[in-house]
């Protein structure tokens, strides 16, 4: 599921500009890089408990483009989805 910073602002009638200033004041990290730690939190989980396609993993946890999955998995964790799984 994609997570938007807009429609999280919407449904607390806060504007996004608002929102992110009083997230990042009480948690010491912007909106984005929270939901990314989550989703990459997730596609860890499902790597190493499941054998699901990872062009699977990466849709169900909000990336559309895999290429910035990747990126961002290897970011996070300095190896690509398959290493991970494999190191499990």
């Amino acid at each position: 599921m994609k997570i938007k910073v807009d429609e999280i602002a919407s449904r607390m009638f806060f504007s996004k500009n608002y929102l992110s200033k009083i997230f990042k004041q009480e948690t010491g990290q912007s909106i984005r890089s929270f939901l990314t730690e989550i989703r990459m939190k997730e596609a860890c989980r499902q790597l190493s408990s499941t054998q699901t396609n990872i062009t699977d993993i990466a849709a169900d946890c909000g990336f559309s483009d895999m290429k910035s999955f990747y990126a961002i998995f290897k970011k996070y964790t300095g190896k690509t989805p398959k290493q991970y799984r494999e190191d499990k």
